[in-house]
């Protein structure tokens, strides 16, 4: 759990001097009298002046950063591999058409 100075909901309704669960859907917001389980998309904004809440939440993000960095990078290596396969076919292709053009006959009528 986060000690949070605030959490503002969507809807105007502000929580002050809370602890809170961040989680990918939902947040969890525990005060003295109840713990509420509010969706991400009602929460306005969660202040966070605790040192460590900040530490946590900043690690949060940054592991949230580096897993989207992980899969742009793997579909850039899926896009190059992808790519190389082309390449390698077009060349394969253009080796083909090279071998296989017929040359047309030598001849002195043009009308044949």
């Amino acid at each position: 759990m986060l000690k949070a100075d605030r959490v503002v909901l969507t809807d105007g309704e502000i929580y002050t001097d809370v602890w809170v669960i961040p989680g990918d859907i939902s947040i969890c917001v525990v005060t003295d009298e109840e713990t509420l389980d509010i969706t991400r998309e009602s929460v306005r904004m969660v202040t966070y002046t605790d040192p460590k809440a900040q530490y946590m939440i900043k690690t949060m993000a940054m592991g949230l950063l580096l897993d989207t960095f992980e899969e742009v990078q793997e579909t850039l290596l899926d896009l190059e591999i992808t790519a190389e396969t082309v390449q390698s076919y077009i060349d394969e292709l253009h080796d083909d058409s090279d071998t296989s053009v017929e040359q047309p006959k030598q001849t002195t009528n043009p009308y044949e």
